[in-house]
């Protein structure tokens, strides 16, 4: 399974405390519901869970449940090749469900941090310049709520990213790491000198599906896979312009994506979803969607073709 990528991963994934409150009734509290999470864990993998007030959570070496101000709860799991962090990622949603009390609105989402130690001011400047070019791709594969939140704000509407200007890779840096509420930042990476690349955009629909966290996780880390691998020779973001769907899909490589037919049939599912949703007219994503749709329903029919 996913044996083409090897670089570690890790995901927060966000949760309502039972009582569905941000924030505990006492700054000394723990958020309602925080032992069950950590007992429904520790059972589901038979291995310690650390249950503890907030804190920035680095290369940890267990899973760990903690409070979040703007959910209620936040699991994180700790740093592991995909082939593992899948395969726990899996058992623990599936182990929470089981759980009637257990809940994620549209305050909770799932965060994804890959690994890009190894990568050099080129590798980071395509992983930017990649993002952005695809950025409408990867939202498409997300629900509506997450279009226009400010916890996630695309690239590509920032000024600094609009293509009038040459940006260094450097400055890139400097701006995704100032604050976590881009779609992509380096937070981590600047802040705490931790080398990874968050990606923000997937929302709750994942920290309760276990298709949507699998399949977007392995297609993230294609994505970041494939900035590594193919030449880019600039250490500037520039003259970026959206990629049509085609040359996503020639870059990420969808329709053979390492015979997990799976990831596919996912991406079908989400993109004929994002068709169908129903935006008024002062809505920029509409306008997007409907630029993009012939060739969104051209990467269906090919996708479809491949099964």
């Amino acid at each position: 399974m996913f044996s083409f990528c090897s670089r570690r991963m890790g995901v927060e994934l966000e949760y309502n405390s039972f009582d569905r409150l941000s924030r505990s009734s006492s700054e000394n509290n723990l958020p309602n519901g925080i032992y069950v999470f950590g007992d429904i864990i520790k059972n589901t993998l038979g291995k310690s869970v650390d249950i503890n007030k907030w804190h920035q959570t680095n290369n940890n070496d267990h899973w760990i449940v903690k409070p979040d101000s703007s959910c209620g709860l936040e699991v994180c799991s700790p740093p592991d090749q995909p082939y593992h962090a899948l395969l726990e990622i899996r058992k623990v949603i599936e182990g929470l469900l089981s759980h009637k009390s257990i809940a994620a609105d549209d305050r909770c989402s799932l965060h994804l941090h890959v690994e890009v130690e190894d990568f050099d001011e080129k590798d980071l400047c395509a992983l930017v310049a990649r993002w952005i070019q695809f950025e409408h791709f990867f939202f498409f594969l997300t629900k509506k709520n997450r279009w226009l939140n400010r916890y996630c704000k695309p690239l590509g509407f920032y000024y600094e990213f609009d293509g009038s200007c040459r940006v260094t890779i450097k400055k890139c840096m400097e701006i995704l790491s100032e604050n976590k509420y881009f779609a992509i930042n380096f937070f981590h990476y600047k802040k705490e000198k931790r080398k990874t690349v968050e990606f923000r955009i997937m929302g709750n629909d994942a920290c309760m599906d276990v298709d949507d966290a699998i399949n977007w996780c392995k297609l993230i880390l294609c994505f970041v896979e494939r900035c590594k691998k193919l030449n880019y020779e600039s250490t500037f973001i520039g003259d970026i312009s959206y990629a049509n769907i085609d040359q996503v899909n020639k870059f990420l490589n969808i329709h053979d994506f390492f015979d997990e037919d799976d990831v596919i049939l996912w991406v079908i599912s989400r993109l004929n979803e994002t068709l169908n949703e129903h935006l008024h007219d002062g809505n920029i994503w509409k306008q997007i969607i409907q630029y993009c749709k012939p060739s969104i329903r051209n990467l269906i029919e090919e996708l479809q073709g491949k099964i």
